[in-house]
């Protein structure tokens, strides 16, 4: 086996450590479904590390000088013994990628993406120093696509590769939709998880969080830190395209996910990127199969030159008309609400609903019927940590 990093081959005898890092309100459990689904696909080449995860919950700023540390004397023992027997297991299985879940997210669900940085990095230190030169491969879903960039930056000659599953490398919809409702509940102390705990954007992590994925200084920074670097793991970005039919048909850089944009996912570049797409359009003048997409993905058909493309969804418009309703209801009724102690189901609680019940196969007859048969769908932001054609795609990119 052997691999490419900074233009060079290396000849590899043993398998990989693979860290698979979750989004922004992810957990441990965001990847196991995944990493199972690998491990049958080829089980000669892969082995999950088995019954436990990296949990750097406990792990955030402390003291005067706002060092990282571990909150407690047991979870800093904890930590050490996981990543010791992360060694020992690899020692065990010298042939097989070594697929190890992680939990950079706070107790919330969620932490800044500088925080999880520092997580990773210290994971991969260490893991570093005990796996006798193995390759260290990390593997990031949205967010966590963010933080294993930002990681490979800050401790380059440790990492191997990056893998980014539907990773937004600009400013985005999920920033531009729940930021702003953030920011005023954030002000007046207004909880909008109605039931739903994954979001509660009373959280300090969580607003911190938002933040990033609206800020432009932010992106611009991390292209310019990622691009003029020299010495950086190779990088490879996966994005798994849905689609719900309409008549309307649009530029390539609108295609999206059901969150973030093919021009998100191309802002910052990356020595490839491969886009899977749930159906194909057909082309009004009868092309042959073979000559349907142009390999730099121009959405271009290759035979009549028209634009023959990917059928536009609404789910993002939807988002940001919902983010003025909820804003304007808070604006107009949410102090009020605070002081009668009324309680209200936003739509944006409604799209939750949605996307759950997509994701899960379940009925759903309510309002958000565009969300919801885009999450239902075979290919789409969440659903790409699980696809099957995604997944054998990914088992390639694995040493």
């Amino acid at each position: 086996m052997s691999s490419f990093n900074n233009g060079g081959v290396i000849n590899r005898k043993k398998g990989s450590i693979v860290l698979f890092q979750h989004g922004i309100f992810g957990n441990e459990d965001s990847f196991t479904e995944a990493i199972a689904k690998l491990v049958k696909q080829a089980p000669n080449r892969h082995i999950a590390f088995p019954d436990t995860f990296i949990n750097m919950n406990s792990f955030k700023k402390m003291g005067y000088n706002n060092t990282y540390l571990f909150e407690t004397p047991e979870s800093q023992l904890e930590f050490n013994d996981t990543i010791k027997n992360i060694a020992l297991f690899a020692k065990d299985h010298p042939n097989h990628n070594i697929l190890v879940r992680t939990r950079l997210s706070g107790i919330n669900k969620a932490d800044s993406i500088q925080n999880q940085k520092e997580k990773l990095a210290l994971i991969v230190r260490r893991l570093y120093d005990l796996i006798d030169g193995r390759p260290i491969v990390l593997v990031g879903h949205s967010q966590g696509g963010l933080v294993n960039m930002e990681t490979a930056l800050k401790c380059p000659s440790y990492i191997d590769k990056i893998i980014s599953l539907n990773t937004p490398f600009s400013v985005n919809s999920i920033g531009r939709t729940f930021f702003p409702i953030a920011t005023f509940c954030h002000r007046f102390g207004i909880p909008l998880n109605a039931g739903i705990d994954t979001f509660d954007f009373k959280d300090d992590d969580v607003y911190h969080a938002l933040g990033t994925l609206v800020n432009f200084v932010y992106f611009a920074d991390l292209k310019k830190r990622w691009e003029s670097a020299t010495n950086k793991p190779t990088a490879i970005a996966l994005a798994g395209l849905a689609g719900v039919l309409t008549d309307k048909r649009y530029e390539y850089d609108s295609t999206f996910d059901g969150l973030v944009m093919v021009s998100d996912f191309q802002n910052i570049k990356v020595d490839k990127i491969h886009f899977f797409m749930e159906e194909r359009p057909k082309c009004p003048d009868g092309w042959p199969e073979e000559w349907f997409w142009d390999k730099d993905y121009t959405n271009r058909c290759t035979f009549c030159r028209e634009k023959c493309v990917f059928p536009k969804m609404s789910f993002v418009n939807t988002l940001g008309k919902a983010a003025d309703q909820i804003l304007d209801a808070l604006i107009n009724d949410g102090i009020n609400s605070i002081l009668n102690g009324t309680k209200y189901e936003f739509k944006e609680i409604e799209i939750i609903k949605a996307i759950n019940a997509g994701l899960n196969k379940t009925e759903y007859t309510g309002p958000e019927q565009t969300v919801y048969k885009i999450y239902s769908s075979k290919y789409n932001h969440l659903h790409i940590q699980t696809n099957s054609e995604v997944l054998t795609f990914l088992s390639g990119l694995l040493y």
